[in-house]
C-alpha cells in the first residue's frame, strides 16, 4: 500500500508514537547491517506488502528476530527507530518491546537488556531528540498465562528504566485476555499501566475484556470495536482510547482498504484516538504518513490532527515537565483553523 503524501503542515508537525514495536521496526537497511554484523544470509521478509493473514505475518516477525542477537543488536535496533521518528518530526514514543524474546531464547541476560535500553534511550534523546518510553508486552502464543515472566521482570530490580507500562501482543484468538489477568494485576499493583492489543483480529469482545478485565488504560488498535454499539459506548464511557495503526490493519487483512478501514466509524462514535504505525519495518510505514491517510481518506482536517497530538498527550506516560514541553511544541504548531472532528484533550 503506498503511503499518503503528506502537507508540509503535516510533514513540520510535532508529534507523539504510542504503538510501536521496537522488534518489529527493523528496516532493510538496519536488517542488512545486522546480518553482515553476524555472518548470516539476510532473511527474506515482506515490507509494505500484505501478508496473506495475521500468522503469515508472525512467522515474518520471528524471521527478522533472528537478526537480534544480543545486546549489542538491541542498541542498534533502538538507534535505528530513534532516527526514523525523528525524521517524522515524533518528539515522544512509548515503544514496545518483548523481553520474553530477549530473556526467554537467551540473547542476553536481564542486566544487559536493562542496560541495552538504557544506552539506546540516551542515545534516542542525545542523537535525535526523542523521548523515548518502554512498555514491555506479554507474547500470547510464546508465553504461557502462568509463567509471569515478563511480569516478574517489571516487578524486579532488573526492570529497565523508564518503563511505563504492560502490554499484551501476538494472537488474540484462542488467548483470551482473561487468561493474564494476574499478570496485568501485578503489574498494576507495581505502578504500571495496562496497554494490551485487543479487537485487532478478533471481535469486540476481546476489546471489552481488555477493558473489562484488564482494566486498560488504553487499548492497542481495538478496532473490531465497530461491531458492539456497546462496546463503542463503553470506550466513550471508560475515556480509553485506542492506538490505532491503519496501514498495519490493512496490510494483515483486518480491513479490506484504507478507505473502508474503521477509523472514521470510530471517530463519529465519539471513541478517542491516535495513530501509529505498530511495525514499520514491515509496513514500510511512518506517523506521518498514517496522519496523512487519515487526512486524504476519513476526512480530518490539519486542526483535527493537531488536536489528536494534544489529546496523546494528555494519555501518554510522560512525567508532567515532559508533557509541558510537548505541549508548548504543539501550541507553536496549532493550524489556523479549528477542529472539526477532533478527539477530546
Amino acid at each position: 500500500m503506498p503511503p499518503a503524501d503528506a502537507s508540509p503542515y503535516l510533514a513540520g508537525l510535532p508529534k507523539l508514537e504510542l504503538h510501536v514495536h521496537l522488534e518489529g521496526s527493523l528496516r532493510p537497511a538496519t536488517r542488512a547491517r545486522l546480518a553482515e554484523r553476524h555472518g548470516i544470509e539476510l532473511p527474506t521478509v515482506g515490507q509494505g506488502v500484505a501478508f496473506r493473514d495475521f500468522d503469515g505475518f508472525i512467522a515474518a516477525f520471528i524471521a527478522g528476530m533472528r537478526l537480534l542477537r544480543d545486546e549489542s543488536d538491541l542498541v542498534t535496533a533502538v538507534e535505528a527507530l530513534a532516527a526514523d521518528l525523528a525524521a517524522s518530526q515524533v518528539r515522544y514514543a512509548e515503544v514496545t518491546t518483548t523481553a520474553w524474546a530477549w530473556l526467554h531464547e537467551k540473547r542476553c541476560h536481564p542486566h544487559a537488556y536493562r542496560d541495552a535500553l538504557a544506552e539506546g534511550r540516551r542515545l534516542a534523546a542525545v542523537d535525535h531528540g526523542v523521548e523515548l518510553r518502554w512498555v514491555i508486552d506479554i507474547p500470547r502464543g510464546f508465553e504461557a498465562p502462568d509463567a509471569q515472566l515478563t511480569v516478574g521482570l517489571l516487578d524486579s530490580p532488573q526492570c529497565p528504566e523508564a518503563v511505563v507500562g504492560i502490554g499484551l501482543g501476538g494472537p488474540e484468538i484462542g488467548y483470551p485476555a482473561s487468561w493474564y489477568r494476574d499478570s496485568f494485576e501485578r503489574a498494576r499493583a507495581a505502578g504500571f499501566a495496562a496497554l494490551p492489543h485487543g479487537g485487532e483480529t478478533a471481535g469486540a469482545a476481546y476489546v471489552r475484556e481488555c477493558v473489562d478485565v484488564l482494566r486498560a488504560d488504553r487499548v492497542g488498535h481495538g478496532v473490531m470495536a465497530v461491531e458492539d454499539p456497546a462496546v463503542l459506548a463503553l470506550l466513550v464511557e471508560r475515556g480509553v482510547t485506542l492506538e490505532v495503526c491503519p496501514t498495519s490493519n490493512v496490510l494483515l487483512g483486518v480491513a479490506a482498504d484504507i478507505e473502508s478501514h474503521p477509523l472514521g466509524r470510530l471517530r463519529d462514535a465519539g471513541v478517542a484516538v491516535t495513530l501509529a504505525t505498530d511495525d514499520p519495518g514491515y509496513f514500510d510505514n511512518t506517523v506521518t504518513g498514517e496522519l496523512a491517510l487519515a487526512q486524504r481518506h476519513h476526512g480530518f482536517s490539519d486542526a483535527d490532527l493537531h488536536a489528536m497530538q494534544l489529546h496523546a498527550v494528555a494519555v501518554c506516560l510522560a512525567d508532567d515537565a515532559t508533557k509541558a514541553r510537548l505541549r508548548r511544541e504543539l501550541a507553536e504548531h496549532a493550524p489556523q483553523t479549528g477542529p472539526t472532528n477532533a478527539a477530546p484533550a
